[in-house]
């Protein structure tokens, strides 16, 4: 991941809120990684982001969640 595509992640992180965040990483755990990209994109959503991210920006942040 370049280090503007982990910039971006961090920047889409922080919009969370923080349940958002801990559910996001609970399903991570679980390994259901494409549920906690929904997750991300219908908080976001339902927040009025517009435009919404990517689901290539979802997965970014999500890798970095997860790690190597």
């Amino acid at each position: 991941m370049s280090s503007e595509q982990s910039e971006q992640a961090e920047v889409l992180w922080t919009r969370l809120p923080e349940a958002v965040r801990e559910r996001v990483d609970e399903l991570i755990v679980q390994g259901k990684v494409v549920q906690a990209a929904m997750v991300v994109r219908d908080s976001l959503r339902e927040a009025g982001t517009e435009p919404l991210p990517s689901l290539m920006a979802c997965r970014a942040m999500l890798a970095q969640r997860i790690g190597p």
